[in-house]
């Protein structure tokens, strides 16, 4: 399966008409880390219930938003807001376990 073919089969919500994808740490992780080995461009967003208010008020933070390879769920806030959110994934704890993967 390609990782774009992968991608597509990750399950999604919005909040606010955010989209978040439904991931846990591990999904992401094994979804980055295949993307580092690979050659391409991908980017990463973290929104947080502050990142999808300001995104209400700037168009161009919610085209960003929305247009992401990976939008984790970065907050208890989006948990509270959707029970299907499988674990709040903070952005620094995903880049900690991917820099201990390729140490």
């Amino acid at each position: 399966m390609t990782i774009k073919q992968k991608l597509s089969t990750i399950n999604h919500t919005t909040i606010l008409g955010i989209k978040i994808n439904l991931v846990s740490m591990v999904e992401a992780v094994d979804l980055v880390s295949n993307w580092i080995k690979k050659k391409g461009k991908h980017y990463i967003v973290t929104p947080n219930p502050e990142f999808i208010m300001a995104a209400r008020q700037d168009q161009e933070f919610w085209d960003i938003l929305n247009q992401a390879d990976l939008a984790i769920p970065d907050g208890v806030g989006l948990k509270l807001a959707r029970t299907q959110i499988k674990e709040i994934i903070p952005g620094v704890d995903l880049m900690e376990q991917l820099c201990q993967l390729f140490q």
